[in-house]
């Protein structure tokens, strides 16, 4: 057997140690700890199949990562970690880092326990089970409500004696405790009400190329609201910058939707709210472009020295300075009643049936997908033929938001075509987002910095500081040529006749 959790409803803590002490198992004393359980807004860790847990016991804070068919790990730290950068060094650390990406580790729930341990052994000593009893658990459930998780008992087996459990499971069976399909963090989490899954959405939703197209326009701008709204709290809270993040890629593929839907949902509708998203979109920006710096500082500074790095500190904090009024200007738009009203008034309409009934609103979803694909397809060949090394950069720029409407569409749209093919296409446009994603931040992040390098002159900056941010603007204007020289292949692998077999493919599936 595995480890399993027990439960009775009517024995307590220190009953339950006792009828399994005269079933000849001996308790250590009682110990009581403060545990929080820590994962990724998404849910990272879960879907990985790891639990991190921060144990508070006899002024000592310990990490302790358990994942299925892994060796636990342990680690004392000082403070909980909330960032990649956070992460204590050693096993613990190496196995989290890879999954975190830019997410923040949050706590889910906090609880105390009071638990007592015993081993089973056999004849010769050896330890076959370990028996866990733990007291009931009260919760804190928010707005004075408490929730509790009864007294349980866990018997986890011995590494290779799957059977010398038995006898234990026998005794709490006729005792009247009953299994359970959680284990005790479980219990936990579901009682607080905690989803460990986390915040999880993707483009798309299930659609057939048979439906009506506006149908399927509506459910995909239904998800795209679903989606804003869930990340709503957590970018005014700032708890994550991927909230701000995916509220912004929620905004900006709603507004390529609202574009794209032309002849399927009635104009007034597409008018009124392309420019109502557009405000939304505009007031979302200058944040997120701080947190690309902040976010991409470490990288700017990996290479340089430690005078170097030192030296351009006030420029990190004069940018930090600037995140923090955008913020409290983006936090004013998404508590204000015109926001909420959006998105309110937004759900209605998309909810009910219009008065008008645009040409295309009953064509299959698939054609019209076809025509939209194509067409959005051929923008990005034609678009990106007409650059060359003379080509401002404004052109790659524009190009950047034609592959972007593209790569939102194929997204959205995603479960009307064969997953097969889509995952290809997406690979292909990827390698030319990558290129164009690069030379547009290198630009935007050196143009920034001269303004910066202005700013803090005024303030009377160190020579030093001035000297190193000229260094490092020189260093992002070379990643924007190298960006630019790398351009032509990048497009090339694009514009291929593989892309253009995986293009037929799509529509020919599409229009079927």
């Amino acid at each position: 057997m595995d480890m399993t959790t027990f439960v009775h409803r009517e024995h307590t803590f220190a009953p339950t140690i006792e009828v399994l002490r005269h079933a000849g198992l001996e308790f250590g004393e009682p110990r009581r700890s403060d545990r929080t359980v820590l994962d990724t807004a998404d849910g990272r860790l879960f879907a990985a199949g790891m639990t991190l847990q921060a144990v508070h016991a006899a002024g000592r804070v310990h990490l302790q990562l358990e994942q299925v068919g892994s060796v636990p790990a342990t680690v004392g730290v000082d403070a909980l970690p909330r960032w990649v950068a956070d992460l204590p060094s050693g096993p613990l650390g190496n196995r989290l880092r890879p999954l975190l990406g830019l997410r923040a580790l949050l706590p889910l729930v906090t609880f105390g326990t009071r638990a007592a341990a015993a081993v089973e052994r056999g004849g010769d000593g050896r330890a076959l089970a370990t028996v866990t009893v733990t007291d009931e658990i009260v919760i804190d459930a928010g707005g004075g409500v408490t929730v509790a998780v009864p007294c349980t008992v866990t018997v986890t087996p011995a590494l290779g004696q799957p059977k010398a459990a038995e006898r234990i499971v026998a005794h709490l069976d006729a005792l009247g405790f009953e299994p359970t399909d959680a284990d005790l963090l479980a219990l936990v989490t579901n009682a607080a009400g905690v989803d460990r899954r986390g915040i999880r959405f993707e483009a798309t939703v299930p659609l057939s190329p048979d439906m009506p197209a506006a149908l399927g326009f509506r459910a995909v701008l239904v998800n795209l609201v679903d989606t804003m709204e869930a990340n709503w709290r957590g970018t005014i809270t700032d708890l994550d910058t991927e909230f701000l993040h995916d509220l912004r890629v929620a905004v900006r593929r709603t507004r390529s939707v609202i574009g794209q839907a032309k002849r399927v949902l009635p104009e007034s509708l597409r008018s009124r709210y392309r420019d109502d998203f557009a405000w939304l979109a505009g007031a979302t920006g200058p944040t997120r472009d701080l947190d690309a710096y902040a976010l991409e500082w470490p990288r700017y500074v990996a290479d340089l020295s430690l005078a170097s790095t030192d030296a351009l500190q006030p420029v990190l904090d004069h940018i930090l300075r600037h995140r923090h009024l955008a913020r409290a200007d983006l936090v004013a738009v998404l508590e204000s009643e015109r926001a909420h009203t959006l998105l309110a008034d937004w759900r209605i309409a998309l909810a009910t049936e219009p008065a008008e009934r645009p040409s295309q609103a009953d064509e299959p979803l698939g054609r019209a997908l076809a025509k939209r694909f194509r067409q959005a397809h051929h923008t990005v060949l034609h678009q990106g033929r007409l650059i060359d090394t003379e080509s401002p950069a404004e052109h790659l720029h524009d190009l950047r938001k034609d592959a972007k409407k593209l790569r939102y569409l194929v997204e959205c749209f995603a479960s009307a075509m064969p997953t097969k093919l889509h995952r290809k296409f997406v690979k292909q446009l990827k390698g030319l987002q990558d290129n164009l994603g690069e030379h547009q931040d290198a630009e935007v992040h050196a143009a920034e910095l001269t303004v910066v390098a202005h700013e803090l002159s005024d303030e009377h900056a160190t020579t030093a500081t001035l000297l190193a941010l000229g260094a490092l603007t020189q260093r992002l204007e070379q990643s924007q040529r190298d960006a630019r020289a790398e351009f032509t292949d990048r497009f090339a692998a694009y514009d291929s006749p593989e892309t253009e077999r995986i293009v037929a493919g799509l529509i020919e599936a599409l229009e079927r």
